[in-house]
């Protein structure tokens, strides 16, 4: 939050080899290390006990809940929720843009944090939607009728052979390009310094202290995981900031947070 950028777009679970590959957008790329190897992780190492009321959260991620009514000037998120797609199960990247912009010009002279819940899963790709036909699951909460085994998640379901990793590596790449997609879109839209970063990586098949790692988990720190982008976007205006008074923000009940930490894979269902 003390770095320099009047927009910070943060991709959720992208990591820095996959966005270096993907990106086509001129910038300047650096490796930085995250909070962080879980959403909850990262906004709570960053977010938490802090005051930034110069600035804005628009977010997709569930886990902001964690954060008081009085660190942001303005959280935008149930607004964002108003958009989820049930068939994709999650909030589709082209919310978050136009969402951001509404935000902005509600209120230009406050710097925006622009979060999307891509390139996390479930995976909207091509691949990713023939996984899930193919397997009568979502990513990362399969049927375990179909699977036949308890509890199942993708690591499981990997390892199990149910899911070939070279299909769910395309699948995440998908996803990385979607995000980066979107991210240049809401670049072009907004004025002043953009900077492009990640709360996290994604495990993909290595090795953490036991077992091959898919997905991410907290305390869990292999570089895949905590090596994100930061990716700087030349903006041709500066932003004048002023701080203004914080008001709160409207949560979802219990039931459909529950529901929608269940489509993100953060908890399996019952």
């Amino acid at each position: 939050m003390d770095r320099d950028w009047d927009n910070l777009i943060i991709l959720d679970a992208c990591r820095f080899d996959y966005f270096a590959e993907h990106n086509t957008m001129d910038g300047e790329l650096h490796r930085i290390v995250s909070q962080g190897s879980h959403s909850r992780e990262f906004i709570e190492a960053t977010f938490s006990g802090e005051a930034f009321h110069d600035t804005i959260l628009v977010t997709a991620n569930p886990f902001v809940e964690d954060i008081d009514d009085d660190v942001f000037f303005r959280v935008c998120y149930a607004d964002v929720l108003d958009h989820w797609d049930e068939s994709l199960r999650t909030v589709p990247p082209s919310a978050i843009v136009d969402l951001t912009v509404e935000m902005h010009k509600q209120y230009p002279d406050k710097r925006i944090i622009s979060h999307f819940m891509q390139p996390h899963a479930p995976y909207i790709g091509p691949t990713g939607i023939k996984l899930s036909e193919q397997n009568q699951f979502g990513v990362f909460n399969p049927n375990k009728d179909e699977l036949d085994v308890p509890d199942a998640g993708i690591s499981r379901a990997v390892r199990e052979g149910y899911v070939d990793p070279d299909e769910l590596r395309q699948a995440y790449a998908e996803n990385v390009e979607i995000a980066i997609e979107h991210a240049e879109q809401l670049v072009q839209r907004l004025d002043g310094r953009s900077v492009i970063t990640a709360d996290h990586g994604e495990a993909l098949g290595e090795r953490g202290v036991f077992l091959k790692h898919y997905g991410h988990s907290p305390h869990l720190y292999v570089p895949e995981l905590r090596t994100v982008p930061w990716f700087v976007v030349p903006g041709n205006e500066r932003r004048n900031v002023t701080a203004g008074t914080p008001a709160s923000y409207e949560r979802l009940d219990d039931q459909t947070r529950s529901s929608r930490l269940q489509a993100l894979g953060y908890v399996q269902e019952d």
